[in-house]
């Protein structure tokens, strides 16, 4: 350094004035085009976030719209549905409202019944076992031990059709059973999976055990890494980092108040860096022709200070000299 300091002091004086103004010129241009180039990288990071944002929005309406209506469907077939409906003789009109039903609403697979006593009541009327029992499957306890709230199941794959479905159930007002219906989410799951958060991100559901429920990159029903899903679980809306598959990921989710399920939008942190390289290549132009443009008005500048010096140096030493 002490080096440095020593070449520089027995520089002359024009060499001086060009390096101390380059090095002036050269901090300028470099703080403004990095300041540039970081504002540009959170404007466009700000771009994509609230496009997660926004998705999670629509998805989140999406959600009430189809799982509110069929929570009010329930609803009103628990109220008006009571045991003498599914006894005996009174099924075929209670299969009557069900077909009804269905035929309004292709989204449904199959509406139910299930008594205490064990009875069950279908439509479409699908053969069970002799030995089927409702009362034991896990949506009708859930719905019972619920006392007159609404359950939403995991999702599961249909057997038949290999559609993603949830059943929505509720306990009949009169306690003598439960009434559910198997809903279809091929709506909900197209939707998800046309939603595109930058170039590359997208958007997913989880229930609220973890389950996927749509995701472009997972399969429906299993259950979601807790190195990335776990945290979501913590609070109802959020956003952080985590690394997969050698990219690192920022994802932002809320929560849907009626099921409890969790939709995220995920955005790759390359695409920013990606999104801001024109930024930075356009500062780097802009930096060479100023520099350019500069170094040319500062070599001038310092001709126009140096040679009145040089001359007024010439000057003194005739005068010391004695020639006047």
């Amino acid at each position: 350094m002490s080096k440095i300091v020593k070449r520089f002091q027995n520089m002359k004086v024009a060499k001086k004035l060009l390096i101390s103004f380059f090095i002036i010129l050269i901090a300028a241009i470099s703080s403004i085009g990095g300041m540039s180039y970081q504002t540009a990288k959170k404007n466009f990071e700000s771009q994509i976030m609230n496009s997660a944002n926004d998705n999670i929005k629509i998805l989140d309406n999406l959600i009430n719209q189809t799982i509110g209506a069929k929570f009010n469907d329930v609803t009103h077939l628990a109220k008006v549905i009571d045991s003498s409906l599914y006894q005996g003789e009174n099924q075929g009109e209670l299969k009557k409202i069900f077909s009804q039903y269905i035929n309004l609403h292709p989204e449904i697979e199959q509406v139910y019944i299930a008594g205490n006593d064990k009875k069950f009541v279908q439509e479409p009327d699908i053969q069970m076992p002799a030995d089927y029992d409702p009362t034991t499957r896990p949506w009708y306890k859930d719905a019972v031990s619920k006392q007159g709230g609404i359950i939403v199941t995991e999702p599961y794959k249909d057997e038949i059709n290999g559609r993603i479905i949830i059943t929505i159930a509720k306990q009949m007002d009169d306690k003598s059973g439960v009434v559910g219906f198997d809903l279809n989410l091929d709506d909900l799951l197209k939707t998800t999976k046309m939603i595109n958060i930058g170039k590359k991100g997208y958007a997913f559901i989880l229930d609220q055990n973890q389950r996927i429920i749509a995701h472009p990159q997972e399969k429906s029903g299993d259950k979601a890494a807790d190195s990335w899903a776990k945290r979501m679980y913590q609070e109802n809306h959020g956003a952080f980092t985590y690394s997969s598959g050698g990219s690192e990921k920022e994802v932002v989710f809320a929560t849907n108040v009626k099921t409890g399920w969790k939709i995220g939008g995920t955005m790759y942190a390359s695409e920013v860096v990606e999104a801001a390289q024109p930024v930075f290549y356009n500062m780097l132009i802009i930096m060479v022709i100023s520099l350019i443009i500069g170094g040319a008005l500062i070599y001038f500048v310092t001709l126009s200070i140096t040679k009145p010096l040089k001359k007024l140096v010439v000057t003194s030493r005739k005068i010391s000299d004695g020639d006047l």
